[in-house]
């Protein structure tokens, strides 16, 4: 008897491709990023995507239905229409578009018509991670059909809102962001670890609540503020005046405090320094705190007079406008959070920057963008 036949080891065998399901629509378009291949549907994609809306039907494009299944049993491949190989599933599609890496930037790409006019596709010369491209350009597509997503961290955000400003599809993104937050509150805690990059990538996706809530971050550490690293303008200018707000109200609380509690009994006032100041910090340096910022951590030193019961007469909480330096204008993140607290993370924080809907950097009134 004849020994079986050994089955052969695919090295590498084709993935699946990823289907996007449509009521009472048939996928008509094959979009290939690196090697995940995604079927979609054309009237989505121009509806959201101003980018396909304009390249999917240009002049110079092929748009002839080719028949994946049909060419294959032939034992021939579509004309001008391989750039990787045959599809797994029977399907026609209106459009096929592959990607193309860029020759003088390797770790940028875009996707092209997948026909021998574009060639070199460059796949192999792309020095990215080719998953995180793929994963991204799901979300993506996520938005485009209104499905859930999740954003990861910092670095994910900004990719996909580069990815949505390439196809255009910034508005959408924008839209459908909000239940991804939802879902993704690892991401909310982080933001404070990198408010800069968040604070630019909700810019360009002109998400508000995600915008404000990176806003307090970006001027919320008293000492070194990282709206100073900015570098975009318009963006450092508005932090800047969330910013200016925040110490103006400082200024405006440490005068009644000045004012107020060293016009007290002197065993009173010593009494009221030692429980909260820091050992090296006292009144003479408060008085000058422009001068000793670096010094003084103000967010823990309002915190402990917010916290003090026996507040000098003619002096009341209202008057020094602790309450509101202190308040947590944070909307996204649902974990508790109270700046200036010494045992809690957000010591030298203030959580109180916030910016009016009408000074926000964008036309509220503009759909597309």
């Amino acid at each position: 008897m004849a020994p079986a036949a050994k089955k052969q080891k695919v090295d590498n065998p084709p993935k699946s491709p990823i289907v996007f399901q449509s009521p009472g629509l048939k996928p008509d378009v094959s979009l290939k990023v690196f090697d995940v291949e995604f079927h979609v549907h054309s009237i989505l994609l121009k509806l959201h995507s101003a980018f396909f809306r304009k390249f999917l039907d240009s002049p110079d494009k092929t748009v002839s239905p080719s028949t994946v299944n049909n060419d294959s049993a032939s034992g021939t491949t579509p004309p001008g229409a391989s750039a990787f190989g045959l599809s797994l599933v029977s399907v026609e599609f209106k459009y096929k578009w592959a990607t193309k890496v860029d020759e003088n930037e390797v770790e940028k790409w875009h996707l092209v018509e997948d026909n021998s006019k574009n060639e070199p596709f460059n796949l192999e010369s792309f020095k990215g991670d080719k998953k995180t491209e793929g994963a991204t350009f799901e979300k993506l597509l996520c938005a485009i059909y209104v499905l859930p997503y999740r954003i990861e961290n910092a670095k994910v955000l900004t990719s996909l809102a580069e990815i949505a400003d390439y196809y255009r599809a910034l508005p959408i993104v924008s839209r459908t962001l909000s239940y991804a937050l939802h879902d993704s509150q690892d991401f909310i805690r982080s933001i404070k670890c990198d408010p800069r990059t968040v604070f630019e990538a909700a810019a360009k996706l002109r998400h508000k609540v995600l915008f404000k809530d990176a806003l307090v971050w970006v001027v919320g550490n008293w000492r070194y503020p990282a709206f100073k690293e900015l570098s975009d303008r318009k963006l450092r200018q508005v932090a800047r005046c969330a910013y200016g707000e925040i110490a103006t109200k400082v200024a405006n609380s440490s005068s009644s405090i000045f004012i107020g509690f060293t016009a007290v009994d002197e065993i009173w006032s010593e009494s009221f320094r030692n429980s909260i100041c820091e050992p090296q910090e006292t009144w003479s340096m408060i008085r000058e705190y422009f001068l000793y910022q670096e010094q003084i951590n103000f967010p823990s030193f309002f915190r402990r007079i917010f916290e003090r019961d026996d507040l000098p007469l003619d002096v009341s909480m209202s008057d020094l406008n602790i309450p509101g330096l202190l308040r947590n204008n944070l909307v996204l993140d649902r974990s508790p959070r109270s700046p200036g607290e010494s045992d809690e993370e957000d010591e030298e924080y203030f959580l109180c920057g916030e910016i009016e809907d009408e000074d926000l950097p964008w036309d509220l009134e503009e759909v597309d963008w």
